[in-house]
């Protein structure tokens, strides 16, 4: 993600969902927009803080695996310093998170679960990620992914 073998002004589109954490918000945004033609655009998402009071909870759960999240507008500001217009940007709603991913993860969790029970690395696995859903169950109004569009005058 922060090697790519593309010419610069190569695309129309860049199109990354869950992903330019890899490389940081700021550096993805300035890296990627060199791949970008002139009156092109980019769409992605990222994790983003809704509340500027966070619970104890989900602050230490955040802190742990992703200490550089932050609040809807300062990740605006951060598109705009890119060199981009921001076109359009919206929270991802709950469905995304429990119909679309955290359902269809849990039941393969179970499954996993049976399966692995005495693989003490799957399990802790297992045990993080249960614990992941439980803090988005009692805390989903404090932060979720806020999808961007953003346009390369």
């Amino acid at each position: 993600m922060d090697d790519l073998p593309f010419k610069e002004g190569q695309f129309d589109l860049i199109w990354a969902e869950g992903s330019i954490f890899i490389i940081g918000f700021e550096q993805g945004l300035s890296y990627w927009k060199r791949f970008l033609k002139k009156g092109g655009y980019i769409a992605l998402t990222e994790a983003a803080w809704f509340t500027d009071t966070p619970s104890e909870e989900a602050r230490a759960f955040w802190q742990e695996c992703y200490p550089a999240i932050k609040a809807v507008a300062e990740l605006e500001a951060a598109v705009i310093r890119a060199g981009f217009q921001v076109i359009g940007r919206f929270a991802l709603p709950a469905s995304a998170w429990w119909d679309d991913y955290y359902r269809p993860l849990e039941r393969k969790l179970d499954a996993l679960e049976v399966r692995k029970k005495d693989d003490a690395d799957a399990m802790s696995l297992i045990e993080m990620t249960r614990t992941e859903m439980a803090i988005h169950r009692d805390h989903h109004e404090e932060y979720g992914y806020v999808f961007f569009v953003g346009y390369y005058p």
